[in-house]
Order: structure tokens, then C-alpha cells, then sequence
């Protein structure tokens, strides 16, 4: 029981049929306290819980209904504030503080000086400019302060200090009974306000309690204990090991934090990695709910200049699901979010419609995606300049409106944040103010607001809050964390608006820093003088961040005296009393989780660590598993750790021979070189079907990506030689047209990022074009075929081989030109270089067989279609008319190479069908791949494997296929 709380219950009893009003600070503390009181004293009869704002608003409704007056919370006169620092450039004292450096925290100091001096009872006339030490800083407070005045009585706005001539005592108050908790401080114009209410009889103030050091103190002096810990998150989980091992159940356990927001997140952390249930009395940031990170991808999406991969990342969070009847998943839409090249930009949204898609789901899929980005986009201008925060709401709460229904009590409480600032934003911020500013202001209200704020603790869970909201709840077991110097001192920083020296000039009712700072202090020690039961205190003794030594409070210090009876001890007594600091491990007493039980398991007396893997692998098998994987990769021979799957040999071995019996239904020149590249990262791709994200990085600097840039090349090549196959002859003008005109389809499908980017990269496409006019005026083949699809649809195009073999092949041939009576060449452009095709290289180790493979292809096509019955590709080529590929051509004659193609192609499947997928045996490969990550070292480990004499047999169709040249 608390000296305090005994005095107010003996107030109470001693009129119970009294009306009695008690004033608090705020209305969790007051409810905490009565309950409290209640418990341990007995009930509590016509008590009223109010604080002084809440009481003057309620007494003062009449008259502002009257009066057709809008009230304005501290929050809301903050728009104003703002608002008038944006538009007072013509004013003659606007100098000191010019319009365009205005930003939201800038208005924010502005606006608490303000609201100080408004509530101090000092008025604008009453400043005296001679008060500041510049007289241009003075000019300024002053007349902002004056046409804050004057938009309050213009637009019949009353604020909190302005409420003290409306609010009139109620009849009744002659019988009603007023009651001040003493630790409340009272503004000048609130302590007018209480006097008004309250009448002739005024209101009785409750001595607050003690200080926890005072003589007079209740506090339970003989039942302290202390410890220290390695950072933050180290006493955080030694105070919860101390909690569970004290054997009080968690609803009659409550941790104080002197720094409660660099203490909470690691508590709710660890609160719900050991499932320990517990309140934050103080809430979360608005973070730590799956909705509220949604809510800050969303306005990083439009701070990021529309990145796609931001906008993804905001819609994962936020659950945003297509509709139950929907043929697609949300995962396939964010998959087309991620490929389709938007990259960033607002108007390269198009992209999601304008993009051809052979599904008809992912069609549907990105129609969908463009109405809700339309929609999340609508209330946002397109112009930059045009954006007020009350439009950045709009697009939020549209946003939130398509994210999944809130699951959990946090996510409700964002959805109601945005509804309320929504609806703050769009009746005093409508201004434009510019995207940055517009930003800044919504991020920082949406900051501000907590989630799963419990300010009264509950049944059942663990009680966390700040010193300040602490304290109150009678409970047995308290633990207060943070009590390092630098956390319990209260900072004595000057107010940059109003220093201390000129608060003192301009009244005696502005609290400067040092009187500001005491306050806080004994607060602090009030507070902690409202414990019984239990209490532990902690501390941080290493600053992470810094790597230095934090020194414990002096309170820590007194309190030791106290306990133990040692007036004369100094801070290296207590040092040697504390002992050791306690790190994330414990070292000793309750074990929080398996790392501390192991820990010590493993640990030797003088506090070595054991060599304990096998105890390691015993408790976690897939460790094992992968430490034996890592081990067999090292070693030469290759087994089922580098990519042999003996489930696929027997597959094949029971099937038919044929390419059906392989994992993979379909095959392209690409996979096939692949497979010769790289068996693993085949392996990857094709039999696990595991691939990267495709996301377009950001990068302002290009307009076109690689493949966007040689798609467009290839149209240009393929309609030029179509119409000239057409006409009969070549016109360089008419391809120089269609250069033109594709440009310009390129720029409509794919935004670019600046007029400077587009002018070079068509300067750039317009100088390929002229290397591919001086190829073809040269070439003396008959153009006939172009971007010839083998395959049909989803089907694939059935390849005869030999004796019953067959290949199903899917791809498409850039060009097929004749070069004599039913001969035939094929010409695959290339927008790359040269060196990499080797005339001497005919299939260069299986990685070069598109031409071989489309050279047999063709030639059947030919014949099967009736295009050509006797037809015969002879030749094949691979053309590079760029500039990077300097217009050279590198041929392949065919004749003469079709049973080396087939032998080819037949072990590579068989390979494929034989389950054998080791890595290359090439690392330098391993530096461009998109699996490097997964595979780490393998390659290297394994890279003369392949020369091993014990793995020739088990990789000879391999061997083979990669030993063709």
C-alpha cells in the first residue's frame, strides 16, 4: 500500500456520497490506481476519473455548440501552425524562417513553442521582441503568433487554452468534491481552468508519493536486487530469466523501462520467441503489424519514384488477394509485378496492359493489377508539386481498403489510425504542399501511432511500460530496466525556438530545460516509489553502438547504500557487488532456451567452451545433414550430394526409351546448352523448377534492359527483311521508317526515364540499324522465312532423330534464307559479341548446338510442311549486326555433321534421363550465375572431378556430350 493511495482512499471514504472528480494525467493511471486501491483497501464509491482537458472540453460543449465553435486538439492546431509557416512569404516578419525550408518537424518546434506560451497565458501582444537575442527571430514568433490568433478567431476554432472562458462550473459543484493528484503538472492557463470548475471550494491536491530514496518512503528497500548485462537485448532476456524463475506467475510481473522505445522492441522479440504473453502499456511502433509495415511500403512506393519492387514487397505485406473466384494467385500477379519491366516511373505502369502475354491468366492477372494501382494512385496528382497530405491519406486508406481484413488487434488499430488521420489530414491539411513535404507529414503522424497499446495491464500477461506509466499496479515482482546514467538522466537540452534565457525574459510560467529536466527526474522517482513487493534493477554496462563502458545511475548507487547499509560505498563497491555482466547466454540460474541450457551443458569450469558437435548435431539433425553434405562435396568422388538423382536413372530405365521418359517434357536449344554449361543449374531450372526473381532493377540511367533492347532489334530485322522479301530488293529508307516507327512503339510500351536517355539509346539502336544495312547489301542469300515458330501453341515440335529417337523440341528461328535449289541457311541474330563462337568450336562442349539442332529442325519442318520436300539446310550462321559485334558472321556448315548432332543429343538425354547433374567443372561460370548463393563453393570443391578415374563410368554420357567439339 502507497502513502498516496491511502491518503486519497481516506479522502474518499470520508465522503462517500459525494460526487468526487479526481484529475490525473491520463485516464490509464487514474483506472490503475483505483483498481489498485480497490484490491487492496476495499471499493470505491462516486469517484469520476478525468483529466483537465477532458474535463474543460465536456464542461465546455454548451457554449461551443452555442457559439458555433469547432474545437481543436494540440494535434490539430499543429495544420495550422503549418499551414500559416507555408503561406506567410509577403509578410514583413516572415524572414527568419523562409517558406521553402518549412518542413514538418521545423513547424512541429514551432508549433509546441506556440502552444507553451498560449498555455502559459502569454499572449502575442505581450511578447516583447527585446526577449529574443535576435530581434528577427522575436519579429517572427510574434507575428506568427499574432495570425495564429487571428485564423483561430476567424475561423471559430477554439484551442485548449482557449477553452478556459467557455468552460463553466456545473450547478452541482457545490456538492461535488475536487480532487488533484499532486504529481499532475498544471499549465498557468490549466491551473485557471481547475480553479474555475472546482468554485469557491477549489480543489484538494494529493501529496504524490515520495521519492523511492526519500526517508519517508515506503519503498521496499530490503527486497532489492540488481544486475547488469551486455547491451540492451542481454538485460532484456535476463530480466525475463529472472521473471520465470522467481515463481510469480507473469500477470504479477511488471518490467518499468526508463527508455521505453529502445528497450520495447527487443522485449516484444523476445515475448514472443519464448511465448510469453504480456501488454505494452505504451504499444509498438506501428511496424511491428503486418498492416502497418504495408502501410509504410505504400507511401515508400511513392516515395521511391513508383518502384515496382516496392509497391510488390507493400502488397505482400498487406495481403492483397485477387478475388476468391479468380483463376490466378496472388502470387502470379506479384510475379508479373516483378518481370514485367516497369522497374519505376509512374506512367511505366502501362507496362502491366501493354505487355504481350501468351496466357490468358496472366492477361487477366495484370488487368487486375492495373485497376488496383489505378485506384491507389487516383487520389495522388500526377504532378508532384500538386500533392497535400490529406491526398497521400486518401491513396493510403485506398490501399489499406484492398489489403487482407485486419487478423489481429494491431492491424485494427492502423486501419483506425488512417481513418482518423484521414480524417485530421482532410480538414486541416488540403494545401499543396509537394510530394516530399506531403510525405514527410503523413510518415511522421503514421510513426507516431502505436499498435497493441495496452495501458491498463491485463489477466494472464506480463506488464511492460516506461517509469512514467508504470508503477501503479500493485503487483508483486518489478524489474526496471535502462537504469544506466545516460537512460535515467533526463536530457537538459535547450529548446531551439525558445531558449532558456528568453523564457525567463517573456514569463515566469515557461519551464526552462534544467527545471524541466528536475521535474522529470522526480517523477521518475515517485513513480518507482509506488512499488511494493520485489524489485530488481538492471543496466546496460557496454553502449553496443559505441563499444564503451555505460556507468550505472547514482540512484543505483544510493539505493545499494541503503540496502545495505554502506553510506560510504562508491560505484566500485557496487561494481564488485553486481559481479559479472550477464550476456545473451546466461550464465547461470533459469535457462530461457535451449542456447542457454546448451551453453552451459557445454561450458568447463573456468568457463571454456567444449568442442560439442556431436551434442550439436544430436539436437539438430538437419545440421548434421548438412555439415555430411558440405564434407561429401569436398571429397573427388561424385555422389548424391553433387547432383546425381538415382530416382531419375530408374525412371528412365522404365520407361520407353524415348525423350518421355525424361524429367522434362519439352526442350530448347537454350536448356540444352545449359545442361552442357552447367548440369546443376540445369538441375535448378528445369527439375526443380527453381528460379530468381525477375526484377528489373532501378536505374535511371537506362531506358531499355538487354533483352527489351534486343527484342526491339529483332523486330526491326524481322519486318525490314519481311517487306523486302515482299518487294524485291532492299530500300534503305524503308528500314531507316521502321526503325522510326518502332522507336516510337518502344517509348509508348516502355516509358523512358528522361528525353536525354531516350535521344542516346535511339542513337545507339540507330547505329545497330546501319551495321545491319551494311551486312544485308552485302549478303547475296535469298531472304525467306522470319521468326519461324517450330512449335504450335503449347504443344512442341516432334524432332525424328534416328531408329525411334525423337526430341520434342519447343523455339523459334530468327531467319531462314535460300542459297541455291532447295538449299538452305539459318541465320540466328545475336546482340552480343563474337568471341564467344569459335569457327574452329562446332559445338563447343555441347554449349553451342542451337545451330545443329535448328539446322535438323528446319530441314524436317520444311519437308513436313510442304514449304520444300527435297529441302536441305546446308548452313547455319550466327549474325551480330551491332556495333559490339562489329557485323561479323560466324558460319557452321551442316553437311555432313547429322550423325555427330544425333550422337550429341542422344547422350546429352541420356545424361538427363541418368540423373547426372554435377556442377560445371568451370568456377569462373559461377561468378555470373543467379545460383552462386545456393551453391557456394561446389564447383570449385568438385572441378576436377570429372578426370577422376572412379567417376568416368558413372559421368560418361556426360563426359561425352562435354568432350564434343
Amino acid at each position: 500500500m502507497t502513502i498516496a493511495l491511502r491518503r486519497l482512499y481516506e479522502i474518499v471514504e470520508a465522503s462517500p456520497l459525494a460526487k468526487k472528480i479526481w484529475v490525473v494525467d491520463s485516464y490509464a493511471a487514474g483506472h490503475q490506481t483505483v483498481q489498485r486501491m480497490a484490491r487492496e483497501l476495499g471499493s470505491v464509491t462516486n469517484l469520476e476519473i478525468a483529466t483537465i482537458e477532458g474535463l474543460a472540453r465536456s464542461r465546455a460543449l454548451p457554449a461551443l455548440a452555442a457559439g458555433g465553435l469547432t474545437y481543436a486538439s494540440r494535434g490539430e492546431t499543429y495544420w495550422i501552425v503549418f499551414s500559416l509557416m507555408r503561406s506567410v512569404a509577403t509578410a514583413s516578419w516572415s524572414g527568419y524562417v523562409p517558406p521553402a525550408l518549412v518542413a514538418p518537424g521545423v513547424a512541429d518546434r514551432f508549433h509546441r513553442a506556440l502552444t507553451e506560451l498560449r498555455e502559459a497565458g502569454v499572449s502575442s501582444e505581450d511578447i516583447a521582441i527585446e526577449a529574443f537575442e535576435q530581434r528577427a527571430k522575436g519579429e517572427y514568433i510574434r507575428g506568427l503568433y499574432s495570425a495564429y490568433e487571428q485564423s483561430l478567431a476567424q475561423h471559430r476554432i477554439v484551442d485548449f487554452a482557449g477553452l478556459s472562458r467557455l468552460a463553466a462550473p456545473a450547478r452541482t459543484d457545490a456538492a461535488t468534491l475536487f480532487l488533484l493528484d499532486g504529481g499532475v503538472r498544471l499549465s498557468e492557463v490549466g491551473r485557471a481552468m481547475l480553479e474555475r470548475l472546482a468554485g469557491d471550494r477549489g480543489a484538494l491536491r494529493i501529496e504524490p508519493e515520495p521519492d523511492f530514496l526519500a526517508p519517508e518512503s515506503d519503498f521496499p528497500i530490503d527486497a532489492v536486487d540488481w544486475f547488469r548485462a551486455l547491451g540492451p537485448l542481454a538485460e532484456s532476456k535476463e530480466a525475463l530469466r529472472r521473471a520465470a524463475a522467481s515463481g510469480v506467475p507473469w500477470d504479477d510481473c511488471e518490467l518499468l523501462l526508463s527508455d521505453y522505445a529502445g528497450y520495447v522492441p527487443a522485449l516484444y522479440g523476445l515475448c514472443r520467441r519464448f511465448d510469453i504473453p504480456a501488454t505494452f502499456a505504451g504499444g509498438l511502433p506501428i511496424g511491428y503489424s503486418e498492416l502497418g509495415k504495408a502501410a509504410l511500403g505504400y507511401l515508400d512506393w511513392l516515395a521511391s519514384g513508383y518502384r515496382a519492387d516496392a509497391l510488390a514487397g507493400a502488397m505482400k505485406l498487406g495481403g492483397v488477394r485477387p478475388p476468391e473466384d479468380a483463376e490466378f494467385r496472388r502470387s502470379d500477379a506479384i510475379r508479373l509485378l516483378e518481370s514485367s519491366g516497369i522497374g519505376w516511373g509512374r506512367e511505366r505502369y502501362v507496362l502491366l496492359t501493354s505487355n504481350p502475354y501468351e496466357r490468358d491468366t496472366d492477361r487477366v492477372a495484370a488487368e487486375w493489377l492495373d485497376r488496383l494501382i489505378r485506384r491507389w494512385l487516383l487520389p495522388v496528382p500526377a504532378k508532384a508539386s500538386d500533392w497535400s497530405a490529406a491526398d497521400v491519406a486518401d491513396g493510403l486508406a485506398a490501399f489499406l481498403a484492398d489489403c487482407r481484413p485486419p487478423a489481429a488487434a494491431a492491424d485494427a488499430s492502423v486501419v483506425a489510425a488512417v481513418a482518423e488521420l484521414r480524417e485530421q489530414l482532410g480538414r486541416w491539411a488540403a494545401d499543396r504542399i509537394g510530394a516530399a513535404d506531403a510525405l514527410a507529414v503523413v510518415r511522421r503522424r503514421l510513426t507516431g501511432c502505436a499498435v497493441e497499446a495496452d495501458s491498463s495491464p491485463q489477466p494472464g500477461k506480463l506488464h511492460v511500460a516506461s517509469i512514467e506509466q508504470g508503477g501503479l499496479s500493485g503487483r508483486r515482482f518489478s524489474i526496471a530496466l535502462g537504469m544506466s546514467e545516460e537512460h535515467w538522466s533526463a536530457s537538459v537540452r535547450q529548446d531551439p525556438v525558445l531558449l532558456d534565457d528568453e523564457r525567463a525574459r517573456l514569463s515566469d510560467a515557461l519551464e526552462t530545460s534544467g527545471s524541466r529536466a528536475l521535474r522529470e527526474r522526480e517523477a521518475r522517482g515517485r513513480r518507482l516509489g509506488s512499488i511494493r513487493g520485489r524489485v530488481v534493477f538492471g543496466y546496460s554496462s557496454l553502449r553496443l553502438a559505441e563499444d564503451a563502458e555505460s556507468s550505472p545511475a547514482y540512484e543505483l548507487l544510493q539505493l545499494y547504500r541503503a540496502a545495505r547499509g554502506e553510506p560510504e560505498a562508491d560505484f566500485e563497491t557496487l561494481d564488485a557487488a553486481i559481479g559479472e555482466p550477464s550476456g545473451w547466454v546466461g550464465a547461470g540460474g533459469f535457462a530461457a532456451d535451449l542456447e542457454d541450457g546448451m551453453t552451459r551443458a557445454l561450458q568447463t569450469p573456468d568457463r571454456m567452451l567444449r568442442d560439442g558437435a556431436a551434442e550439436v548435431f544430436r539436437l539438430f539433425p538437419s545440421l548434421a545433414a548438412g555439415a555430411a553434405a558440405v564434407a561429401a562435396r569436398k571429397e573427388p568422388i561424385v555422389g548424391p550430394y553433387d547432383g546425381l538423382v538415382p530416382s531419375l536413372a530408374q525412371a528412365a530405365a522404365e520407361g520407353d526409351g524415348a525423350d518421355g521418359a525424361s524429367p522434362i517434357r519439352s526442350f530448347s536449344a537454350s536448356k540444352l546448352e545449359t545442361y552442357a554449361k552447367c548440369p546443376l543449374l540445369f538441375f535448378y531450372q528445369e527439375v526443380l523448377g527453381v528460379r530468381p526473381k525477375e526484377i528489373v532493377e532501378y536505374d535511371r540511367t537506362r531506358w531499355l534492359d538487354a533483352m527489351q533492347r534486343g527484342q526491339l532489334l529483332h523486330d526491326i530485322f524481322c519486318e525490314y527483311m519481311s517487306e523486302t522479301a515482299k518487294q524485291g530488293g532492299h530500300d534503305r529508307g524503308r528500314l531507316e521508317g521502321i526503325c522510326e516507327r518502332k522507336l516510337l512503339e518502344a517509348a509508348a510500351r516502355v516509358p523512358p526515364p528522361s528525353p536525354h536517355i531516350y535521344a542516346k539509346e535511339c542513337d545507339a539502336v540507330r547505329k545497330d540499324v546501319a551495321v545491319f544495312w551494311r551486312m544485308e547489301s552485302r549478303r547475296e542469300s535469298k531472304p525467306r522465312w522470319f521468326e519461324l515458330e517450330l512449335h504450335k501453341d503449347e504443344g512442341s515440335f516432334a524432332l525424328e532423330l534416328a531408329d525411334g529417337f525423337r526430341l520434342s523440341l519447343r523455339g523459334y528461328v530468327d531467319r531462314i534464307d535460300e542459297v541455291g535449289d532447295h538449299r538452305y541457311k539459318i541465320i540466328d541474330y545475336k546482340t552480343g559479341q563474337p568471341k564467344y563462337y569459335d569457327e574452329g568450336a562446332f559445338y563447343a562442349g555441347g554449349t553451342q548446338i542451337q545451330h545443329a539442332l535448328y539446322a535438323l529442325a528446319v530441314e524436317q519442318w520444311l519437308r513436313r510442311t510442304g514449304a520444300d520436300p527435297e529441302a536441305r539446310v546446308t548452313e547455319a550462321a550466327y549474325a551480330f549486326p551491332t556495333e559490339r559485334g562489329l557485323g561479323e558472321e560466324v558460319s557452321r556448315p551442316q553437311e555432313g555433321r547429322r550423325d555427330d548432332t544425333v550422337a550429341l543429343l542422344r547422350r546429352t538425354l541420356e545424361a538427363i534421363r541418368g540423373g547426372l547433374f554435377p556442377p560445371t567443372d568451370k568456377p569462373e561460370l559461377c561468378r555470373r550465375c543467379d545460383y552462386a548463393a545456393v551453391c557456394g563453393s561446389h564447383a570449385e570443391w568438385k572441378k576436377h572431378a570429372r578426370a577422376f578415374p572412379e567417376n568416368r563410368d558413372r559421368l560418361a554420357p556426360l563426359l561425352e556430350v562435354n568432350g564434343s567439339v
